[in-house]
């Protein structure tokens, strides 16, 4: 019963189904971009941090300092 009132007062407006519409599209989709965005990103991450030099700039010559994560970490 509450359902067909509801129905009745709603009435059949397109352009607020429209809405309705993109609003849900926005709610599922932005989410999902984000996640995606972030897992993308840790993942080129991850496979930057996996080359043997770092994947940085070389160090100029002549410096003999230990370069690397553990070495910063000192």
């Amino acid at each position: 019963m509450m359902l067909a009132s509801m129905l009745l007062l709603h009435g059949d407006n397109g352009r607020l189904d429209l809405i309705y519409f993109w609003s849900a599209v926005l709610i599922a989709a932005l989410p999902v971009a984000v996640f995606t965005t972030i897992a993308v990103l840790a993942t080129r991450g991850y496979f930057r941090r996996r080359v043997p030099d770092g994947g940085g700039e070389p160090p100029p010559p002549g410096d003999r300092r230990p370069h690397g994560l553990r070495a910063s970490a000192r």
